[in-house]
C-alpha cells in the first residue's frame, strides 16, 4: 500500500466516526476511553506516592468468578448482599436457595454444573441474547424462565415451540413451588422413555458422520427412494464423498455444537473430556455469542451508524488479508507484530484506537456470520496486545473460519491465549468464568494434541519374519 493511498484509508476510518480521537465514540461508548471527563493531576510527588500505595490490587481470577456468582444470585432473586468475592453465610444461603429452586442438591456449595447453569443463564440475562434464544420466555417467567431453560434443553422447546403439546406422554416437570424434580449428584435427568442413549460426537467440519442414536448411516450404494430411473431420468445425485468437504458456516458450526450439548445433557467439562472438537466448539460459540451481545451494547450508543461502522471493518478486514493467508506457517508472535504494523497504516497506531476497532469487528463479524471480518477483528485486537483474544484466533484456524484449517497451529494460538491469562491480562470474553473456560480449554487441547498423536502412528511390519512355505498334500 503506497504512503498516499495509506493516507486515504486512515482519512475514511476517522471520518467514520465523529470525535477528537480515532474510534472515540466506540471507546466512550465501551467504557475504554474516559470521554468527557476531566481528571486532576496530584501536584506533588507525595501524593502521586501516596495515591498508589493506596491504589486497590486486582483481584484474583477466583475472586472475580465468585464475585460474578454472587451478581448472579442477586440478579436472579437470591440475594447475598455485595458482590465481593469473599463467600460467607449470605451467599451460601443464597446458593442453597438457588438449588432448591432448580431441584439441585442442597449443598451451600455449586457444582461445576450448577454454576454453570447459573452463570450461562447470567451471561444470557446480561446481553440479552435471550431474546432471540428463547423468544418470550423472559416475559413469561423473568430470570427463573432462563434458569429452567439453560438447566433443561428440552424446556423452552416444548413448552413454547410446540405449540402446548408438552413433554412427550405427559412428564413436563412441574416447576411450581416445593415440587421441583430432584437430581442425584452427577447425574442430569433423562428425558427419554428409557436408557440415555450416548453422548453425540460432534464431527462437523472434519469428514465424518456423527455418532448415537439418529445417526444417518445408509447401506453402500443403496438406492434413493422417490428418484425416477429409466429412460429420460435425472442423473443420480453424486455421492456425498465425491463433492469433497463442503466448508460449514460459523452459525452452522455453532447450531450443530448446540445440538449436540442437548443431546448430551449438558457441556462437556475439563474434568470429563469426552470429546474435544464439542468441547471447544461449545466454548468458541460461547465467546461468539457474548462478543455479538458486546458489540450490540456498543452500536446502541454509538456516534456512528452500523453501516458506516461495517464499512470501516470492511477496510480493516481487507488490509488484514495477507496476515490470515498466513497463520499456518506463522506464530502468534510474528503474526501479532504484523497486524500491529497494518493497524499503522490504516491511522491507528495507538493500541487502544486499534483495540476498539477490533471489538467493533469481531463482533459484526460474528453477527452477519462473517468469518473473515471477524478474523480481521481478532487479529486487530491480538496485534494491539490484547493477547488473549488469541485463543478466538485459534477458534478459527482450527474451524477454518476466514482462514485455512490447521488444527495443530491454532494449539500455538490457544496456549498463546492462556499464557496471556496466566499472566494476569483481562479475559476476552465471559469474564465470569475465565477459570472454568481455561481448565476446559487447557484439557480440550491436550486431549486433542493425544488423539492425534495416537491416529498418527504407522503400522511397522516386523523385520525378518517371513512366513515358512506351505506344503499341501503329498507326504
Amino acid at each position: 500500500m503506497t504512503g498516499s493511498a495509506q493516507q486515504a484509508v486512515a482519512s475514511d476510518l476517522g471520518k467514520i466516526i465523529v470525535g477528537t480521537a480515532a474510534a472515540a465514540a466506540i471507546g466512550c461508548a465501551s467504557g475504554v476511553l474516559n470521554c468527557g471527563k476531566k481528571t486532576t493531576s496530584r501536584s506533588t510527588s507525595s501524593s502521586r506516592s501516596t495515591t498508589a500505595s493506596r491504589a486497590p490490587q486486582p483481584w484474583s481470577a477466583e475472586r472475580q468468578q465468585r464475585a460474578a456468582v454472587q451478581t448472579a444470585l442477586n440478579d436472579f432473586g437470591y440475594p447475598v448482599g455485595s458482590a465481593d468475592g469473599v463467600y460467607g453465610g449470605k451467599t451460601r444461603a443464597g446458593v442453597s436457595n438457588y438449588q432448591a429452586a432448580m431441584g439441585f442438591p442442597v449443598t451451600g456449595n455449586l457444582s461445576p454444573y450448577e454454576q454453570q447453569v447459573l452463570l450461562g443463564a447470567h451471561n444470557s440475562y446480561q446481553t440479552g441474547i435471550h431474546n432471540s434464544t428463547y423468544p418470550g420466555l423472559f416475559a413469561a417467567e423473568g430470570t427463573q424462565g432462563l434458569l429452567r431453560a439453560q438447566a433443561d434443553p428440552n424446556y423452552y422447546n416444548n413448552r413454547y415451540r410446540n405449540q402446548g403439546q408438552g413433554y412427550a406422554g405427559g412428564t413436563q416437570p412441574n416447576y411450581g413451588a416445593g415440587t421441583q424434580p430432584t437430581y442425584a449428584a452427577g447425574t442430569q435427568p433423562n428425558y427419554g422413555g428409557g436408557a440415555q442413549q450416548p453422548p453425540m460426537v460432534n464431527t462437523v467440519g472434519h469428514g465424518t458422520t456423527f455418532t448415537g442414536e439418529g445417526a444417518i448411516n445408509p447401506p453402500a450404494n443403496a438406492p434413493v427412494q422417490g428418484i425416477a430411473t429409466g429412460a429420460g431420468a435425472l442423473a443420480p445425485l453424486p455421492q456425498i464423498g465425491q463433492v469433497g468437504q463442503v466448508a460449514v458456516s460459523m452459525q452452522d458450526h455453532c447450531d450443530f455444537a448446540k445440538l449436540t450439548t442437548q443431546t448430551n445433557g449438558q457441556q462437556i467439562m475439563a474434568t470429563n473430556m469426552t470429546d474435544p472438537d464439542q468441547a471447544l466448539s461449545e466454548q468458541f460459540c460461547d465467546a461468539r455469542t457474548f462478543l455479538m451481545g458486546r458489540v450490540q451494547t456498543i452500536l446502541g450508543v454509538a456516534r456512528a451508524t452500523e453501516d458506516q461502522l461495517v464499512e470501516a471493518c470492511g477496510t480493516v478486514q481487507t488490509a488484514m488479508a495477507p496476515v490470515t493467508g498466513t497463520l499456518g506457517s506463522k506464530g502468534p508472535a510474528t503474526v501479532s507484530a504484523e497486524a500491529s504494523g497494518i493497524s499503522g497504516t490504516l491511522g491507528l497506531s495507538d493500541p487502544a484506537a486499534a483495540a476498539e476497532y477490533g471489538e467493533v469487528c469481531i463482533g459484526l463479524g460474528y453477527r452477519s456470520n462473517d468469518a473473515d471480518m471477524a478474523l480481521a477483528g481478532a487479529l486487530m485486537l491480538v496485534g494491539a496486545g490484547r493477547a488473549p483474544f488469541a485463543e478466538m484466533v485459534g477458534h478459527h484456524v482450527r474451524n477454518g473460519f476466514g482462514t485455512s484449517e490447521n488444527p495443530e497451529a491454532a494449539n500455538a494460538w490457544y496456549a498463546a491465549g492462556l499464557d496471556a491469562l496466566a499472566g494476569n491480562q483481562p479475559p476476552a470474553v465471559l469474564p465470569s468464568q475465565t477459570i472454568q473456560r481455561t481448565a476446559i480449554i487447557r484439557a480440550a487441547v491436550e486431549a486433542g494434541s493425544q488423539q492425534a498423536a495416537l491416529g498418527s502412528q504407522a503400522v511397522v511390519p516386523v523385520a525378518n519374519q517371513a512366513l515358512p512355505p506351505l506344503v499341501l498334500g503329498g507326504n
